[in-house]
């Protein structure tokens, strides 16, 4: 138990955090009469030596076993104000000697602004007392001789004011604080605790300081629950190097304009370093984020506390990059853990107490640690071993120097630079900076050419890691502003789903960053708070939406799919219609011109599938860019046919194009325009019934139009035999067998399905093969099932069947 090395640091964030979370873990306590602590040598600066102090410690553990009683021990460790050392990682302290002037604690002559502050405000006792079973809080009402009778929140509220009485607050305080402070636990925001403290005494902003003045490099956001008082206490402490500035470790300047924005939630205050370090880092700086910045900000369950409205200025959602990730009770997350130990520690030796409690924190760093590198080894584009990883200089995981040098020279990593081939005749070029403008937003335009542009080969293999089903779907992929993607985000943009909302958001915010570089000022609603102005919400669109003027009074109600929509309306969702067509007069009264994809030239439609947000994104983007409309659907496939393939309908797997008595020598010559036209496809179906050396119909087109090829009908007889022979013998399969939906569908719909039938032998993918079957298909849940039914109707009955299990 004594050869660990109790490291103390995390994977991801190293031996110095940027960002830590603190609090105490006021369970953790050992039985010790305050008697017992004398006080420390008059010329003693509270300095320790840690590795002193804790080799100490392992060294009584060790001699028990060669004494009887621990009061026999001459190796015994007793807490003692001058020879009581917290425990920091090796890397992450200064030196040896570190900080603990706890003693100063006893010290009634402070400074007016520190007194206030330190001292354990009542709203901090009462915070705690709501902790508390409702039987302690009734044996401290009776202590107080006050009423004991009613609910928790009445004898609470009957202890608030007395505490207002000197004397009944120094037993509420010793009865909830207690003698023993508990620990003082610093983490960082994976889990991971840095530094650990058994306090003697009741807790205070001291303990913290002294903790985070032992560190190498104070981490750039500190959070706490008492950061007033925290910040307060190290100034003053430390005057000359002042830790926690600029704006006394406030977000912003305490200026009323900033207070108030602050309190409407419409204040932001970005530390872009927290995700990349700065290019120029400052003077004595952080050496993860070059930022010399130090701020304290409240946790989430008390930054209400405070009665100060400067502390709003404290607030973690003031900063975007820590909204959504930053867990600011990772800390009392810990603790809920610990509370199963506290029984056996609290019965403890004090110096075991302590060395148990750093052993429990150690075994539980190592295994998180190895929890975040098992994410870490998996998340990235193959699987790395331990081999292949090492620490950097400030202890964060990264790939080996030598590993990473032989995966540049030899393999196809999406980060190496290849050279690629455009779509614009640009020829072999080396990826580089020139590849990076054309996707900068001034070089984005609203044409084809832009989607049509050949994918660098890096780039092909990143889409379709992005785009890999088989991956974790919350795999985060990026982050766009405050918004983190997952794959599952872009399954919905990039394959055949609806598009979620999300990341449809994101693309606003790209198209709306592309309007800026124009010059043009657009606003984009939330597509998430747009569909709460319908019933049943209800809500007022005018609460949604900044001060708008726009410069025309000009409506466009774009549908994908208007031609689906009622004659001459052009728009599907009247509902929606008639809102905005109401919010536009509120925002502009008077005249304006509406108008549908009816009213707009060459305006692209939607002809099937779920592409509709897909169209949504193009719609506004070329709006906004004023740009002719030159996109259209993409399809693997193009049949081109004469009248054989009229009554075919465009679906997710095929465009039809049917050019009517059309022969093979006139489709030649009108083969590269139509190439030109669907130049997206990657497969082209020519099916043309007419004889072009004799201009004569072929066999097939003898026959009436309306009359099936005899395979044809002899697929929909067999069907039909089959399906009556299901009927009479169901008793004889285990599970119900779904019957084929084509004797279910309507005359348009059978034709087409039949007229899809005459291609199959021309299909070759299996996808598209097993689309034109399905509605002649028979469905079974069994496999016994499936060969009882083939050997009847194939073997038996010779007849010709579709079937999937």
């Amino acid at each position: 138990m004594t050869s660990h090395d109790y490291v103390y640091s995390c994977i991801n964030c190293g031996y110095y955090p940027p960002v830590v979370i603190m609090d105490l873990h006021k369970k953790g306590v050992f039985s010790m009469a305050v008697s017992d602590i004398k006080d420390p040598p008059e010329q003693f600066k509270g300095e320790h030596n840690i590795e002193e102090f804790w080799d100490s410690v392992n060294l009584e553990i060790i001699a028990r076993g060669f004494v009887q009683s621990r009061a026999k021990n001459p190796l015994a460790v007793y807490p003692s104000f001058d020879r009581w050392a917290p425990w920091i990682g090796g890397h992450t302290r200064k030196s040896d000697i570190v900080l603990n002037m706890e003693y100063q604690n006893l010290s009634s002559a402070k400074a007016t602004a520190e007194s206030e502050l330190v001292m354990v405000t009542e709203e901090r006792l009462v915070d705690e007392l709501r902790k508390q079973k409702v039987g302690i809080v009734r044996k401290l009402c009776k202590a107080c001789n006050i009423d004991s009778k009613g609910s928790r929140d009445d004898l609470i509220l009957r202890l608030r004011n007395e505490m207002k009485n000197r004397h009944s607050y120094d037993k509420v305080f010793q009865k909830i604080w207690g003698a023993s402070g508990g620990w003082a636990v610093i983490a960082c925001p994976h889990g991971i605790v840095y530094s650990l403290k058994l306090n003697l005494r009741a807790e205070s902003p001291r303990d913290f300081a002294d903790l985070l003045m032992s560190w190498k490099h104070l981490p750039n956001v500190s959070v706490y629950d008492f950061a007033r008082g925290l910040t307060t206490h190290t100034n003053l402490r430390f005057p000359d190097v002042m830790p926690f500035q600029p704006n006394e470790g406030r977000l912003a300047e305490c200026t009323p304009d900033n207070i108030t924005a602050a309190q409407k939630g419409k204040l932001e205050v970005s530390l872009s370093w927290l995700l990349e370090k700065k290019v120029n880092p400052d003077p004595e700086s952080h050496p993860t984020t070059g930022s010399s910045s130090h701020f304290a900000l409240y946790d989430k369950f008390h930054e209400s506390n405070t009665k100060d409205q400067r502390d709003v200025l404290r607030r973690i959602n003031l900063v975007p990059e820590l909204q959504g990730w930053l867990n600011s009770q990772v800390v009392e997350q810990l603790f809920g853990v610990m509370k199963k130990n506290n029984y056996f520690l609290n019965n403890m030796a004090p110096s075991t107490h302590v060395f148990m409690m750093r052993n429990i924190i150690h075994h539980r760093n190592v295994g998180t640690k190895q929890q975040l590198l098992d994410q870490q080894l998996h998340k990235g584009l193959k699987f790395h071993h331990m081999q292949t990883i090492a620490l950097n200089e400030v202890g964060q995981v990264v790939l080996k120097e030598a590993f990473l040098s032989s995966t540049v020279q030899s393999s196809t990593d999406l980060l190496q630079e290849r050279s690629f081939q455009s779509s614009s005749d640009m020829g072999n070029v080396q990826c580089g900076l020139q590849c990076e403008a054309l996707t900068t937003f001034g070089n984005i335009k609203a044409c084809r050419s832009s989607w049509t542009l050949g994918n660098h080969p890096n780039q092909e293999k990143l889409l379709s890691y992005v785009l890999d089903s088989e991956r974790p779907g919350n795999e985060l992929i990026v982050r766009i502003g405050k918004t983190c993607l997952t794959r599952e985000d872009f399954l919905s943009l990039g394959t055949s789903q609806d598009m979620e909302a999300t990341i449809g958001n994101c693309c606003f915010e790209l198209i709306t960053e592309m309007a800026k570089s124009c010059g043009k000022d657009i606003f984009i609603a939330d597509l998430y708070v747009v569909p709460t102005w319908l019933p049943p919400h209800n809500c007022d669109p005018m609460l949604s939406l900044p001060v708008l003027k726009p410069a025309e009074r000009e409506m466009l109600f774009l549908d994908s799919q208007y031609s689906q929509a009622p004659q001459s309306q052009g728009f599907r969702d009247q509902t929606y219609k008639m809102l905005l067509s109401g919010l536009a007069k509120r925002l502009v009264p008077g005249h304006w011109t509406e108008k549908t994809g009816l009213q707009l030239k060459d305006l692209p439609g939607q002809p099937f599938g779920n592409d509709c947000g897909i169209f949504m994104l193009m719609y506004a983007l070329y709006i906004v860019l004023d740009a002719p409309f030159d996109f259209s659907v993409v399809s693997n496939t193009l049949v081109l046919g004469d009248d054989s393939v009229h009554g075919m309908n465009n679906n997710q797997k095929l465009i039809v194009r049917c050019e009517p008595n059309i022969t093979v020598s006139e489709l030649n010559e009108k083969l590269p325009a139509l190439l030109a036209e669907y130049r997206t496809v990657k497969r082209i179906i020519v099916h043309v019934g007419k004889n072009d050396t004799r201009k004569e119909e072929s066999e097939v087109l003898k026959r009436s139009e309306h009359e099936e090829p005899p395979q044809n009908k002899k697929i929909v007889k067999d069907m039909q035999e089959a399906i009556s022979w299901i009927g009479q013998n169901e008793h004889v399969f285990k599970e119900v067998v779904q019957t084929p939906d084509f004797l279910q569908l309507g005359e348009e719909d059978a034709e087409e399905a039949l007229t899809r039938l005459r291609l199959l032998d021309s299909i070759v993918e299996q996808e598209e093969r097993d689309y034109i079957q399905a509605p002649f298909t028979f469905r079974f849940g069994n496999q016994m099932d499936m060969e009882l039914f083939l050997r009847e109707m194939v073997d038996t009955r010779k007849l010709h069947v579709y079937t999937v299990l």
